[in-house]
């Protein structure tokens, strides 16, 4: 009788769901079941509980939850993240960016609010860098709100807002001269600049060292170590590249150690040829020239 009234539960519609769901890793059975029922979770178990959760609210309900915030800008996530920018049954309402520490495990989060929307504006705050006085934060934010004004971490957003930037991406902390270039402006690629996602060692102890730590004869493009551009403070016209990556051997060694963990190695490992082609570098963040510019 306790299946028979799972099911029955499973089948009704509610005014409002709440949640903080299951993340990380998870079976290869469950991994291969979210992955047919809700494929634009990319196997990942909280975001097809979000799907799965709008999926059981009564017209006009409700949907909080508390989640890792690795959706709001992970390039796997885009799908999701158009899944909430698309229906108006389940946009976003409001939002906040937390930041790491808020739950027992470490992990970045984030808290939202998903209902049916009008053509308004939706709430975002970014609390991140608040510490220990988030949950004060929080609280002030909504204090401010039931007295009809809005606090210094919270800003009104259309979700179109968020189609002008890259991959969908939620980055409502953006300063809003940046939302609004976006908005208003051209792209840079291609015209000013060649726009290519770096790569990640996912070991940088490992796979890095600065250039006065390696012997000189070891530093070519067919050597074992090949500069990297690392990124730093800015430098519009000129930047010493410090940093090397272990690339021996077309970087077998750190392929093999991000396919292992992840799978894949072009999860981390991305434009390592376009970037070699251009300046016989690589590139891992932000590089300010015509050439490979690094967007993270």
């Amino acid at each position: 009788m306790r299946n028979v009234g799972f099911i029955d539960l499973c089948r009704q519609r509610f005014d409002v769901v709440l949640m903080n769901p299951p993340f990380g890793e998870t079976s290869d059975a469950v991994a291969t079941k979210i992955a047919a029922t809700v494929p634009i979770a990319k196997k990942n178990t909280y975001i097809a509980s979000i799907v799965v959760g709008t999926q059981r609210l009564q017209p006009g309900g409700f949907l909080g939850a508390i989640t890792d915030a690795s959706f709001l800008h992970q390039t796997r996530y885009e799908e999701f993240r158009n899944f909430l920018l698309d229906c108006k049954d389940h946009g976003i309402t409001c939002m906040s960016a937390n930041g790491w520490g808020v739950l027992d495990s470490y992990v970045e989060t984030a808290s939202y609010v998903l209902k049916a929307l009008s053509d308004s504006a939706s709430l975002f705050a970014d609390i991140r860098r608040d510490g220990d006085f988030r949950e004060d934060s929080l609280l002030n934010l909504i204090g401010e709100l039931r007295r009809g004004s809005m606090a210094q971490a919270s800003i009104l957003l259309p979700l179109s807002a968020f189609r002008r930037l890259p991959k969908s991406t939620f980055a409502f902390w953006l300063p809003k001269q940046i939302l609004d270039a976006f908005q208003h402006l051209p792209p840079l690629d291609p015209t000013l600049v060649d726009a290519r996602c770096g790569m990640s060692s996912s070991d940088n102890p490992r796979f890095y060292k600065l250039w006065w730590e390696v012997r000189s004869e070891d530093i070519s493009r067919t050597g074992k170590w090949v500069f990297l551009a690392n990124g730093g403070a800015p430098a519009p016209l000129y930047r010493s590249q410090m940093y090397l990556v272990n690339y021996e051997r077309d970087g077998r060694e750190l392929k093999t150690r991000v396919k292992d963990l992840f799978g894949s190695e072009s999860r981390t490992v991305i434009s390592s040829g376009f970037d070699l082609r251009q300046e016989n570098r690589l590139a891992n963040s932000t590089v300010p020239s015509r050439r490979p510019c690094i967007l993270k």
